[in-house]
């Protein structure tokens, strides 16, 4: 990330997003309909800490 967090709770969280995302990735290989609500979850919880959303925001940019 190009940003130093303020929230040290923050990193960790990210850390999370970014298992939960792999994990939801790998599931709809297998299975087209499998539940994202696990990632919509955790989304929710790193948006509503401070920095959270702009975190989250940063990393949906087209690459580069």
């Amino acid at each position: 990330m190009g940003h130093q967090n303020t929230n040290p709770e923050l990193e960790p969280a990210l850390q999370e997003f970014d298992a939960v995302l792999a994990d939801f990735a790998r599931a709809r290989r297998t299975d087209p309909k499998a539940s994202s609500l696990g990632l919509l979850e955790r989304a929710r919880v790193v948006m509503t800490m401070p920095g959270g959303f702009d975190a989250l925001y940063r990393r949906g940019g087209p690459p580069g």
